[in-house]
């Protein structure tokens, strides 16, 4: 046997175990009433949850999103009615201090996460993107007694536009939110649209 191969037979255990899992906590799925931040209208529930926090976020991501400037926000949407509704990533607002804050692809958050674990084999990234998208919110309709969840990613990194300045800080002494959602459904069999929110998000 070569020198050549003895050191890449001598590689391989460290390759292998410097090869990041992907083993996750799968997001729960419930009834929109459920959570703390919920809305009704008539029939429809709306319910958000902002995974800020950085345990939840490496649970659920494999990274704390937050410390890269990312909001993973779930929304969940429970059609108690007898109509069909339908909602969509563009019919979810995301503001701050007047401006709409857009959401990210995902191939921003796969790089993050991707990062995070270190050396990722060609299978683990797939497993990565996919995941991230089965996860992701997306085009939906919802029948009766139904109920839909998904994330959506925003980019909440740059400066309040409404701050006065960076140097200057009031402390509140009830803090106000840093972000406020809404969201709207169509109602496929009236075609008329029901309105949610907004819900205040903090950072």
């Amino acid at each position: 046997m070569t020198r050549s191969s003895l050191v890449l037979l001598a590689l391989i255990p460290a390759l292998s175990a410097g090869c990041a899992s992907f083993d996750l906590v799968q997001l729960p799925s419930r009834k929109a009433d459920l959570y703390p931040r919920a809305e009704q209208n008539r029939d429809i529930w709306i319910a958000v949850d902002a995974i800020t926090q950085a345990k939840r976020s490496r649970r659920f991501f494999g990274a704390d999103l937050a410390d890269h400037g990312i909001h993973p926000i779930e929304i969940v949407v429970t059609n108690f009615g007898r109509k069909r509704i339908r909602i969509g990533p563009s019919d979810v607002f995301l503001v701050r201090g007047g401006a709409v804050i857009d959401p990210i692809p995902l191939d921003e958050v796969e790089a993050v996460v991707t990062d995070r674990l270190g050396i990722v084999t060609g299978g683990t990234s797939e497993r990565i993107g996919r995941f991230l998208l089965d996860l992701s919110f997306r085009d939906s309709v919802v029948g009766p007694g139904q109920s839909y969840h998904g994330v959506m990613f925003f980019d909440t990194s740059e400066d309040d536009p409404g701050a006065i300045s960076r140097f200057f800080r009031v402390t509140r002494l009830y803090p106000e939110p840093s972000f406020y959602l809404t969201a709207a459904v169509t109602d496929l069999d009236r075609k008329r649209r029901v309105g949610f929110g907004p819900f205040g998000i903090f950072q």
